[in-house]
């Protein structure tokens, strides 16, 4: 993590393509990051364990916990589903094939 703000900040020449691959693998983390919480995601609503009086739905649930907005929740829930119902897409998205940016066009 120190090595890739290292190069974040670093001058150009030959780190530039450093500074590129570490983009490349950030943007593949994201990919698995989505997985994971797309997964996390289905389980949760499915438990039904994030009900609470007052809270009409798992997306103000999501909402109210990790504090993202009620836009990012509904994001966030949208593309879990997505994951879900298309496995093949969530194996692109978690091996880095399929962007999560691509991955929203494709849960709309």
């Amino acid at each position: 993590m120190a090595r890739a703000l290292a190069l974040a900040h670093s001058g150009a020449g030959d780190l530039g393509a450093q500074r590129a691959r570490v983009l490349g693998r950030l943007d593949q983390l994201a990919g698995v990051v989505a997985t994971v919480r797309g997964r996390l995601l289905v389980d949760e609503r499915a438990s039904d364990g994030w009900r609470r009086p007052g809270v009409p739905s798992f997306e103000a649930a999501r909402s109210a916990v990790s504090r993202p907005g009620p836009g990012a929740a509904r994001q966030e829930v949208r593309q879990a589903e997505a994951l879900a119902a298309l496995p093949a897409v969530a194996q692109a998205v978690d091996a880095g094939v399929v962007r999560v940016g691509h991955l929203d066009v494709i849960a709309r």
